[in-house]
């Protein structure tokens, strides 16, 4: 029987990756796995903000606050499901991290859509990316 160990999301904070940890966090209690979750800021978009902002604190805050209230939502969602969670901030390409994170889990969950619909309509969503690249 295959059990499941160590169970991956990622968010972009939108409230579809919000009900996608929910159900990360029950998976894991069910399972009595690990939980980890996962937020990519785009490499490109940050080299962009540090370009536009210079030495900004906005551009050099934002890996630092992400961690944070990624932190936060792990605390969240492990406390109801009792389960060990965990919480990472990569930079780089949305989808290579993806990819490469997945590969130390069992399972990876992916919010519907994300914060930007008109986006997700015209490249398609994360995991639809996901899967097409992997084809």
């Amino acid at each position: 029987m295959y059990s499941i160990k160590r169970v991956l999301v990622a968010t972009d904070f939108s409230e579809a990756a919000g009900l996608a940890v929910s159900r990360a966090a029950v998976l894991a209690a069910e399972q009595r796995a690990d939980l980890e979750l996962l937020y990519v800021m785009s490499g490109r978009s940050l080299q962009e903000l540090r370009e536009s902002f210079g030495t900004s604190s906005v551009a050099a805050d934002l890996p630092h606050n992400a961690e944070n209230v990624l932190r936060d939502l792990a605390v969240a969602a492990a406390g109801p499901a009792k389960i060990k969670a965990t919480s990472r901030v990569a930079v780089g390409n949305v989808l290579d991290e993806l990819v490469s994170s997945s590969e130390q889990a069992d399972v990876l969950i992916l919010g519907a859509q994300g914060w930007n619909p008109l986006r997700d309509r015209i490249l398609g969503t994360t995991a639809a990316r996901l899967l097409a690249d992997q084809a």
